[in-house]
């Protein structure tokens, strides 16, 4: 099979964004395809864009079709996809994203997750017996998070991609500005969640008719004020939603329903990406040993095996500016993670 394309494998907040590498397929792999299963791969020579939702892989594939490469199409997908998947796409969340670089056949890891604002505290979400209360941890305006998903997606184009902001933001504008036909999925969704969304304002009128019905399948879908939040992306990229206009709107909501998102955390929040799984220069073993005891084969693995990597990393990470002053509650937890991954 001969490769003309990097393979590279998106995960967007849950959502498996696969684009297939663009090659060639040699008879032999066609040969070992099994001509009585019941279920059979679906097979491209030029390259392929899957995503949760149809629409939004189509606009993956006019990327690569249009000389985009893989990053593009994913970053393209990411964007549309908050359009067309609003329960999963999404502009104020948060994923990761796995680039495969086959020239020099390396592994990047991207991770713009949702960040606490910082004004969060670790009992916020408790009652006064110390229960969780599922209803403020899940659907409180305090359990949103700082947003990752505009600054990771638009890190990723800059850094790996070829085509401009707006070139890859320009289907999602569209989708969003002329609308899309409603899928059965979305209008069961839309369905199904009635009750919650209908009881604020906002929501009700952005998801549902003027009469408070929900979508039906065929029906026109357009969202102006997404698509105008896109436009300003496209225009400004990171400053265009973490500052200005978008930013201002987002604080002014967490302050009318109790949020706790400031313009600090927002101004902050594209500096919080995690490239790749790689010590930091300064990470001193002696003291990692000290901290936790580690046995003498652990420190032997850790120039050689990834888990290792990754489980100083969770580490770090944790510890923030001081990575070994942790709580007994949090080296009690990094510790059954290491016998997890059978390093200790």
């Amino acid at each position: 099979m001969q490769v003309l394309r990097p393979l590279f494998v998106t995960l967007l907040s849950g959502i498996l964004l696969s684009l297939i590498s663009i090659s060639v397929l040699s008879e032999s792999a066609v040969s070992h395809l099994d001509k009585n299963a019941r279920f059979h791969p679906v097979i491209s020579q030029l390259g392929m864009v899957v995503s949760q939702e149809a629409i939004a892989s189509q606009v993956g594939a006019e990327i690569l079709e249009a000389g985009g490469n893989a990053i593009d199409a994913a970053v393209a997908t990411g964007f549309a996809l908050a359009v067309t998947l609003p329960r999963a796409g999404n502009l104020g969340g948060g994923g990761f994203m796995m680039v495969y670089l086959a020239k020099e056949n390396k592994t990047i890891a991207i991770d713009y997750r949702e960040m606490a604002p910082h004004l969060s505290d670790r009992d916020m979400f408790l009652d006064k017996e110390g229960n969780v209360n599922n209803e403020k941890a899940r659907f409180s305006a305090q359990s949103s998070g700082v947003p990752g998903t505009v600054a990771g997606l638009l890190y990723a184009l800059d850094k790996y991609g070829t085509m401009s902001v707006k070139e890859v933001l320009k289907p999602a504008i569209r989708l969003a500005s002329n609308g899309f036909k409603v899928n059965y999925d979305l209008s069961d969704s839309l369905y199904s969640s009635k009750q919650r969304l209908q009881k604020h304002k906002a929501s009700k009128s952005y998801f549902y008719k003027p009469d408070g019905s929900h979508y039906l399948p065929g029906e026109l879908f357009t969202q102006p004020d997404l698509s105008f939040t896109l436009k300003r992306i496209a225009e400004q990229g990171r400053l265009g939603f973490y500052q200005g206009k978008t930013a201002d709107l987002i604080v002014a909501q967490m302050q009318r329903s109790g949020g706790l998102i400031s313009a600090k955390d927002l101004a902050l929040a594209d500096t919080l990406i995690t490239d790749g799984f790689s010590l930091p220069t300064s990470f001193k073993y002696n003291e990692l040993a000290k901290k936790f005891d580690v046995p003498n084969n652990l420190l032997k693995l850790i120039e050689n095996d990834q888990k290792a990597f990754l489980a100083l990393k969770i580490v770090e990470i944790i510890g923030e500016d001081e990575p070994y002053d942790l709580d007994p509650e949090t080296i009690y937890f990094v510790t059954n993670l290491l016998n997890k991954m059978n390093l200790v």
